[in-house]
């Protein structure tokens, strides 16, 4: 863990590159940010990395640093759902729906009881507007779903 104290000008000084369009020294920074702040900082930072990335036109890095971010947060965290709308948005975007939908739909055909693929794809039918497949996975998820036994 680096020093608490220059974690908050360290990312001060990445948005003021960032701001400035100097991407190169505010991914020095973020980087720095991502390795050694507590986990929350640390998926703000990939948050603010691909965005960057994404600027440039870089995918595959903006993706990563979204998953990055996704791995250290929790579902019922408010950076979570963040993460995972800048993540359906990006390959919106990019024109790369299916290759995410494809993704998560073998995820869910790999570990059936995992409630978190089928989360992101009824977020994805949302986005589309697709009410029909929405329904299919809220149906799937209210059945796989632990009971309140009160």
């Amino acid at each position: 863990m680096g020093s608490l104290g220059n974690l908050p000008p360290r990312k001060q000084l990445a948005e003021i590159y960032a701001r400035n369009h100097l991407t190169d020294q505010a991914l020095v920074q973020y980087g720095y940010l991502d390795q050694h702040a507590d986990p929350l900082a640390r998926a703000a930072a990939f948050r603010e990395e691909a965005r960057l990335h994404e600027g440039w036109g870089e995918f595959d890095a903006a993706r990563d640093a979204l998953e990055r971010g996704l791995e250290l947060t929790s579902r019922d965290n408010w950076l979570h759902g963040e993460l995972q709308t800048a993540l359906n948005r990006l390959y919106q975007r990019a024109g790369r729906e299916p290759e995410l939908e494809a993704r998560w739909r073998h995820a869910a055909e790999q570990n059936p009881r995992d409630l978190g693929a089928y989360l992101r794809l009824e977020a994805l039918a949302e986005l589309h507007g697709d009410r029909v497949q929405e329904k299919t996975w809220l149906t799937k998820i209210t059945l796989l779903a632990p009971r309140d036994r009160d």
